[in-house]
């Protein structure tokens, strides 16, 4: 299908696709914010053959009770409490009862980094870091506020090796979770609390933000641009977002969903 040519700006591309995410975090944290910004994190810990897992997982162990369980167990029972959670191993002693079944995983392996235990091992460091702060809203807003550049973002994911494991978040899958994640959550919590101030801020930080790690589609929709004369080299996290969303709109044609003005 034909693209509108103003979506030929990855610039304004890009703006309609952080609206679209905005509008969708927007209607998840109307009710419960909290367990809604719990999921969307851990979602960003999966690929996608694993996303669903770790959206079961944020809603087996949830918000309240992962922060409430980082107050009585010591990391090595945290830990071990997640990975019982997520159907990898034994029930720590003193573990909270919890419900529902154990998430399914499409793949368990593939780099030791990227597998789901040692990513789970990283839901368990969020859940302490993010706990000491209050809440996980009081954690995300207050990373944006004292942000002074984009790259001041990737701390609040960043997971480093540990016991001679290898590095589960690091700084690009941080920079990836940042963009996709923390800055449309936070710019959705601006709106639900009436801050113009917070809201302008995290719209700098994601039009300031660098280029993500190329991938497959982001190689081919630069050449879907260039082949319309057209340059297709993103300079910005921005753009880079704006590019993918033309290329899903040419090649799978997805419509965009109704969009709330910045403020």
């Amino acid at each position: 299908p034909s693209i509108p040519f103003p979506l030929l700006d990855m610039r304004a591309a890009g703006d309609e696709w952080f609206r679209n995410r905005v509008h969708g975090y927007t209607l998840q944290i109307a009710d419960e914010p909290e367990q809604a910004l719990w999921e969307g994190a851990l979602e960003c810990l999966g690929y996608p053959a694993n996303k669903k897992g770790f959206w079961q997982l944020a809603a087996r162990l949830n918000w309240s009770q992962a922060s409430e369980a980082v107050k009585s167990l010591g990391m090595i029972d945290l830990e071990a409490l997640f990975q019982w959670a997520a159907g990898f191993g034994q029930k720590p002693d003193g573990a909270p009862v919890i419900g529902g079944k154990a998430p399914s995983w499409r793949s368990r392996y593939g780099r030791p980094a990227n597998s789901p235990k040692s990513r789970v091992r990283a839901a368990a460091t969020w859940a302490v870091r993010w706990s000491e702060l209050g809440s996980l809203s009081q954690a995300f807003i207050q990373a944006v506020r004292r942000a002074k550049s984009p790259g001041d973002l990737a701390a609040v994911f960043v997971v480093p090796a540990s016991q001679k494991r290898s590095t589960p978040i690091g700084r690009s899958r941080a920079g990836d979770i940042v963009v996709n994640h923390l800055l449309p959550a936070v710019y959705a919590l601006a709106l639900a609390r009436r801050d113009p101030k917070l809201a302008t801020h995290v719209k700098w930080l994601f039009d300031t933000h660098s280029p993500l790690s190329s991938n497959g589609i982001t190689r081919e929709a630069s050449r879907l641009l260039q082949a319309r004369g057209v340059n297709g080299k993103p300079r910005s996290a921005r753009e880079q977002q704006g590019l993918i969303h033309i290329y899903r709109m040419a090649v799978a044609s997805q419509q965009p969903v109704r969009q709330l003005p910045l403020l």
